[in-house]
Order: C-alpha cells, then sequence, then structure tokens
C-alpha cells in the first residue's frame, strides 16, 4: 500500500508529534543543558532563554513546563489581548522598533525628497486625525461613488477587483504564495471570505448573538458615516448579515482549514470560472492583471452567488467602516473588538497553557 501523500509543512505549526528518536535525546539535553541553567541572562526577551525554562521538572515528566515552566509562572497575558506566546512578544517588540524609527522620521525628516522625509511624512499625516477628520469621506468619495453605481455582478466583480488592489478584500480572500505541493512554482489562491467576525460559528451560535448583534449596530453606524440616512442604515446592515451570514453557512471551521490535502483544490482558471459562475471571476481576474496561464491552488470553496444588491451593500459597508475607524476615538470599533480582547475568550487577564506554548484566556 502506497502511504498517504503528505504536504510540505508550512512556515509554522501549532505542534509536532516527537518520535521515539526525539525522546531518547531528552535525558541527553537535561545533561547538556545543565551548566547553562546556572547562568543567569540579564533580559531574556522574547526569544529562547534557561531563564524561561523550570530545571527542576523533570523533563520526561513535563517537558513543557520544563522547557518554559519560568515562563508560564512569571507570564500574564496583556489586558488588550485574548492570547500571548513568544511570538507575540516578539511582535509587539518590532512593533516598538519601527514605532521609535518612523516616530525619529517625522520629528527629523532629513533632506527633501529623501527616505526619511517620506516615511516621516507618511508616518506623521496617518496621526493627524483632526486634518482627517477634516476631510471627511472626500478621500474615498471616488470609491464610493464607483460601489453605488453598481448594477450587473460583472459591475461588482471589477469594483472588487479595484478594492482587492487598492484596500481591503470584499466577499472572498486572495493571495499570491508558493505552490503547497511544488514550492518552485506560485499559485494564485482565492479562499473563503467575506465574513466579519472571526469564524462560522459567530454566525450562527447562541453564545455569540451579543456579538451579532453589536456587530450589525457598528455596520450601520459605518453606513451612516458614509452618507446612509439613519433610517435605511440599519435596515441596510441587516442585509450586509444576511449575506455574511450565508457566506458563512458553507464556511469551514478553522480546525478545518489546518487540513492541508483536503483544502488542495488546483486548477485551471478557465476551471475555476465554469465551477463559479455567479462569481463573474473573469472580471474579477481580468482586474487584477492576473497572467492568463496561471492556475488557482484553491483553499476552499467560495460558497454562494453573489446577489447583485446585496453584495453591493455588503462591498460598501465593509469599505466605509475600514476608513472611517479612525475618526471613532470614543468608540472601538466592534470588529476589531471581537479580533481582539473582549470577546475571543474573556476580556480580564489570566493564565492558561495554550498549544504551542501560548498563554490563553479561559473561555
Amino acid at each position: 500500500m502506497n502511504p498517504s501523500p503528505r504536504l510540505p509543512s508550512g512556515p509554522t505549526r501549532d505542534y509536532e508529534i516527537p518520535t521515539m528518536r526525539t525522546l531518547k535525546l531528552i535525558p541527553l539535553l537535561a545533561a547538556t543543558l545543565a551548566p547553562v541553567l546556572a547562568a543567569d541572562a540579564a533580559d531574556p526577551g522574547p526569544g529562547f532563554s534557561v531563564k524561561h525554562m523550570d530545571p527542576a521538572v523533570a523533563p520526561g515528566a513535563d517537558f513543557a513546563k520544563f522547557s518554559a515552566g519560568g515562563w508560564y509562572a512569571r507570564t500574564t497575558i496583556p489586558s488588550d489581548k485574548s492570547r500571548w506566546g513568544g511570538f507575540d512578544e516578539l511582535a509587539e517588540r518590532n512593533w516598538g522598533h519601527v514605532r521609535a524609527l518612523v516616530e525619529a522620521a517625522a520629528a527629523n525628516p532629513g533632506a527633501p525628497g529623501s527616505k526619511t522625509q517620506k516615511v516621516g511624512d507618511m508616518f506623521a499625516a496617518a496621526m493627524d486625525v483632526a486634518a482627517i477628520n477634516a476631510r471627511g469621506l472626500k478621500p474615498i468619495e471616488p470609491m464610493l461613488a464607483r460601489i453605488a453605481a453598481v448594477k450587473t455582478p460583472e459591475e461588482l466583480a471589477a469594483v472588487c477587483a479595484e478594492m482587492h488592489v487598492e484596500i481591503g478584500n470584499p466577499l472572498f480572500g486572495m493571495a499570491f504564495y508558493a505552490d503547497q505541493k511544488k514550492s518552485d512554482t506560485y499559485g494564485f489562491y482565492l479562499g473563503q471570505g467575506g465574513m466579519s467576525l472571526p469564524s462560522k460559528e459567530y454566525y450562527f451560535s447562541e453564545k455569540f448573538a451579543r456579538e451579532r448583534w453589536e456587530f450589525t449596530g457598528h455596520v450601520a453606524r459605518m453606513l451612516e458615516l458614509a452618507g446612509e440616512p439613519k433610517a435605511s442604515a440599519y435596515q441596510k446592515a441587516e442585509t450586509v448579515f444576511a449575506l455574511e451570514k450565508a457566506m458563512a453557512e458553507n464556511a469551514k471551521l478553522p480546525v478545518e482549514l489546518r487540513d492541508r490535502l483536503a483544502n488542495y483544490n488546483k486548477m485551471t482558471i478557465a476551471d475555476a470560472i465554469a465551477a463559479y459562475p455567479g462569481l463573474s471571476l473573469r472580471r474579477f481576474i481580468d482586474g487584477l492583471g492576473v497572467p492568463a496561464g496561471a492556475r488557482f491552488g484553491e483553499h476552499d470553496a467560495i460558497p454562494v452567488p453573489l446577489r447583485q444588491f446585496a453584495g453591493r451593500e455588503a462591498v460598501r459597508g465593509g469599505f466605509g467602516g475600514r476608513q472611517r475607524e479612525a475618526e471613532q476615538e470614543g468608540e472601538k470599533p466592534v470588529r476589531r473588538d471581537l479580533h481582539g480582547a473582549g470577546r475571543l475568550g474573556g476580556s480580564a487577564p489570566g493564565r492558561q497553557a495554550g498549544a504551542g506554548g501560548d498563554l490563553r484566556t479561559g473561555a
């Protein structure tokens, strides 16, 4: 019997099952590290450090605590996060370095036309909330006008392509990266998307009823900011939610998306266009400028044909929301909140060990 085909490993994995050879190395590893464990690191940082370990725990009894018990004991999930791990610490540190760089560029822009001046000006402009508010909808009025003018699925697909290039990813996700079975070839990937809430469960489970209600109100407020009369904003927000729920109905859960074999559905562009006639993929692909010989390395099915006006409202609601979040200084946007702390596992900080050595808030 031939062995089951396996895909190349991705850039990261949550865990790896140890082999017998690996298990035999544990005593040797512990003995090798013993002298190092006695050394003191002043600032362990987000990378490996013996200070993150707990040498009092036998590695054969609990390797997770042996390798990271010190870090577990000292670490609490920040109040604005739903999970926390080494990669999160690294990301926060890197963002701090980036912030220092752009603030320095804004304070000392250097010679006119230099890269430093361009970076500094861009950062300063993005942080000037008063100027952003004063301009109002002016920067996005052309795009809003193109969305409002949509009359057919083909026109909707063309606008979606334009938005994928300029901002956002309405209705479905797309990416260009290596073929999962042939790493020296790039593929054009289309995958499920169009869901503002974190996953399929948020659209159907009773435990997320409050989040659904908050999300609909948030979309209504974004539509009002985009010029929709208050009387009709909530009705159209319900249309946006109904379309997203229809897309979520056939969406895969996060655990299902981890199955690399089940989600590898390579096809030619011609086959994809034939498989999804309701999506007007030809117009979308032409709008992106995808090469004629490209193949889809599709991760998962795109579920429902687009209904003309519902699709237009979904695109408009999502686009307006992303553009105007900066103006809501006293109000935390629901979408950001749902993907951040409060709703994913509890708003209060706490400790709970998760897969891969992370800390996660308790449900």
